[in-house]
């Protein structure tokens, strides 16, 4: 198998990726489950060595079976838990079913919006990654729109969603228009009152000038903003930033209400230490204010 950007070494195994910034990714292939183009990107599935299944897309790793749990409850369960209650839930991205796996598990949301431009990349996840969804798919509350996240925003009625959850791909991609300005503006217009924004954005070393930008772009927008951590495995940028604007929930107070049980890394505590900045970091957050 050879592609741009990335081979499998067929004596040793390895697949290498070669997208990220400074270093290379070589990956042990035990499987190559699926591999297809869809109209608007690579889709491989794949088993490897310690990580488990994983989604590629244009040959950037997505998310891996051995730790999507720590991202996918840090990016729900800060949010969700930080508001006194949260009825509408609107995904953007996440078609593999992390994300909204979690967000099924709050029993008080009444509607949940998932918006996913690629009808493949669901296909693909329901089929070989099912136990990323884990039966999430069927939970009557779920709506699936097949759109462009930014188009979906701009007719949204104003002050429809009480969380606004964007689990898409990095800037550079083709999702760069969900990390705008004007992107920031319309989720804005689409939060109610007290509902904020929560939205994945790199690592705060190695795109550190990138998250730095959009934090400030957050700022120009909302009345309340900044940036938690949690620790990245399979992405291996060390930590994983999330970003997030609120119109009045400030996350970083703590958790408002207990989070569904059985959570694996997600707890009250994990909640406030995500928001604790050790001094190498501080000028990200200073930029809040720029």
């Amino acid at each position: 198998m050879s592609q741009a950007g990335w081979q499998v070494d067929p004596e040793s195994g390895w697949l290498v990726e070669s997208q990220t910034i400074g270093f290379q990714v070589r990956w042990r292939l035990l499987r190559l489950l699926h591999h297809e183009r869809s109209p608007y990107q690579d889709i491989v599935v794949a088993e490897l060595d310690r990580f488990g299944r994983a989604l590629f897309l244009d040959r950037i790793l997505q998310v891996a079976e051995m730790d999507e749990f720590i991202y996918h409850e840090m990016l729900v369960h800060v949010p969700l838990a930080a508001l006194p209650a949260a009825r509408r839930v609107l995904i953007i991205g996440g078609g593999d079913g992390g994300t909204l796996r979690e967000v099924t598990r709050w029993p008080d949301v009444e509607e949940i919006h998932l918006v996913e431009l690629d009808e493949a990349v669901v296909r693909v996840c329901r089929q070989w990654l099912p136990q990323v969804g884990d039966g999430a798919w069927d939970d009557p509350r779920l709506k699936i729109h097949y759109a462009d996240g930014y188009a979906f925003l701009q007719e949204a009625p104003a002050g429809t969603y009480d969380a606004i959850l964007v689990d898409c791909s990095d800037p550079g991609t083709p999702a760069d228009t969900l990390y705008s300005e004007t992107f920031y503006r319309l989720a804005d217009r689409a939060l109610a009152p007290g509902g904020f924004l929560v939205q994945q954005a790199l690592s705060p070393f190695i795109h550190r000038d990138v998250l730095a930008a959009i934090l400030r772009r957050l700022a120009g927008v909302f009345s309340q903003s900044g940036v938690y951590f949690c620790p990245s495995i399979a992405y291996l940028i060390g930590l994983q930033a999330f970003v997030w604007g609120s119109k009045g929930t400030n996350p970083a107070a703590g958790p408002a209400r207990p989070a569904p049980g059985g959570t694996r890394w997600y707890t009250p505590e994990v909640h406030r230490a995500a928001f604790i900045v050790p001094p190498a970091l501080e000028n990200l957050q200073s930029a809040t204010s720029g």
